[in-house]
């Protein structure tokens, strides 16, 4: 999770999430290599206000190249 854009070679794709990184725990896929996680903004620091963007981007094993790869991207917007 990031607070910027950028657009960065990175493993066998682009890391497209700049700026105060945070890192956010290891959550597996399932079989159809979906994931999710649950972001709980009660208890998130540093607090989020209206019109705060984050952007958000999935980090993986992947086979050959490099060994790693990046999802695409998701830009954010907080709203009331």
């Amino acid at each position: 999770m990031g607070t910027t854009r950028t657009q960065v070679p990175s493993g066998n794709g682009v890391l497209c999430v700049g700026g105060t990184l945070t890192r956010l725990p290891v959550v597996a896929t399932d079989p159809t290599g979906a994931a999710s996680f649950e972001l709980d903004l009660a208890s998130f620091t540093p607090v989020l206000a209206t019109g705060d963007v984050l952007r958000f981007q999935y980090w993986y094993r992947d086979i050959g190249g490099a060994g790693w790869n990046d999802s695409d991207a998701l830009e954010v917007t907080f709203c009331d």
